[in-house]
């Protein structure tokens, strides 16, 4: 299955894992995302929020920044709580043990 991965100090870790393999394209775009916001240094916070009826999870620069079109990393699919998604993608031992964001 395609994924999203980070490099840390343990090597690569897997953080979003897709659950169908046709969203080959929809990982490439997430994994891009995370990679521009890291390279622009806004990948500093992350956070849930809604833009418009779409739950969402967003990088900032800050705590204090606000959720934008262009600072949305993926959309929370539906019937996914973004809370229980913000924890996990925050949670590194977790991501370490298998405790993916599975989308």
């Amino acid at each position: 299955m395609p994924g999203v991965y980070a490099r840390t100090a343990r090597g690569n870790v897997t953080i979003i894992k897709f659950t169908q393999s046709q969203n080959v394209g929809k990982c490439v775009l997430i994994a891009g995302r995370f990679q521009q916001n890291y390279d622009n240094g806004s990948l500093r916070t992350i956070r849930s929020a809604k833009l418009g009826n779409e739950s969402v999870i967003c990088a900032l620069r800050s705590g204090s920044d606000s959720c934008t079109e262009k600072t949305v990393l993926f959309a929370v699919p539906p019937g996914q709580d973004p809370n229980t998604i913000m924890r996990r993608l925050l949670d590194s031992n977790g991501l370490a043990a298998g405790n993916l964001v599975e989308l």
